[in-house]
C-alpha cells in the first residue's frame, strides 16, 4: 500500500518533509487512504483525490472561499509551517486550532482596517477561541447581536496576513498597524532573537513594541 502523492514544487522542505512523514508513518501503520478522506495538518485541512497516476493529496487554494482543492500544495503547506515558526518565535507552544474552526468577529468587520484578534479560551470543539474586532468599527461589541461566527478560512481569505498568527495560544492577540504588533497579557512582546519574526520585520524595516 503506497501513501499518496504529494505536489508541492514551491515548499520549504520541513513542510514537504512533514506532510511526507505524516503519510509514511500512516501507510506504514496500516491506513489506507480513501478518495475524499481529508488529512489535517496542523491548521490546515488536505484532501486525498485521484486521477491517472492514482491517489493524491490536493490542497485548498487562497483565497477561494468556500474552500476549492488544488494538487498544488506548496502554499498550504508553507503556511502550515509559518504559524509553526510565529508561536516558535515567542517561545511558545502553538495553541491548536484550524481553518474549519470558527470565530467571533463584529459584523462590521470586513468594512474596517484597524483590525486586531485575542484569544480567549474556546467554549465549544467547533470554536476556536479567537475574537477579531476592530478599532475604527461603528458597532458595540458588547451587543451580543453586532456580533458573528466565521471560520477561521474565510478570515484568512479576507485578510491573508492574520492567518500566520492562528495558533498563538490563549491569551495571545495582534494589532494589525504598519506592522503587526503581538501581546501577551496586555504587554506588547518583542520576538526572540534569531527567529523567524524577528528576520521577516527586520526584513520590513522594523517591529513596532515597546518590550
Amino acid at each position: 500500500m503506497e501513501e499518496p502523492r504529494i505536489y508541492a514544487p514551491h515548499a520549504i522542505e520541513p513542510a514537504y518533509e512533514a506532510l511526507k512523514s505524516y503519510l509514511e508513518d500512516s501507510v506504514a501503520a496500516g491506513a489506507e487512504f480513501k478518495v475524499d478522506d481529508t488529512i489535517q495538518m496542523s491548521w490546515i485541512w488536505l484532501q486525498v483525490s485521484n486521477d491517472e497516476r492514482g491517489k493524491k493529496v490536493t490542497a485548498p487554494v487562497y483565497p477561494s472561499m468556500p474552500m476549492e482543492f488544488s494538487d498544488d500544495c506548496s502554499d498550504a503547506l508553507n503556511l502550515m509551517i509559518r504559524q509553526r515558526y510565529v508561536a516558535d518565535s515567542f517561545g511558545e507552544e502553538p495553541g491548536w486550532c484550524n481553518a474549519c474552526q470558527s470565530a467571533i468577529v463584529i459584523k462590521d468587520l470586513y468594512e474596517c482596517e484597524q483590525w486586531f484578534m485575542n484569544r480567549m479560551d474556546p467554549e465549544e470543539a467547533s470554536d476556536s477561541g479567537w475574537f477579531v474586532g476592530a478599532e475604527d468599527s461603528n458597532l458595540d461589541v458588547n451587543v451580543a447581536k453586532n456580533l458573528e461566527r466565521k471560520s477561521l478560512w474565510e478570515l484568512y481569505c479576507h485578510r491573508e496576513e492574520i492567518g500566520e498568527f492562528f495558533l498563538l495560544p490563549v491569551d495571545w492577540g495582534v494589532d494589525f498597524e504598519a506592522e503587526p504588533v503581538v501581546w501577551h497579557d496586555n504587554e506588547q512582546i518583542t520576538p526572540l532573537p534569531g527567529s523567524y519574526l524577528e528576520a521577516k520585520t527586520k526584513a520590513n524595516n522594523g517591529w513596532q513594541s515597546d518590550a
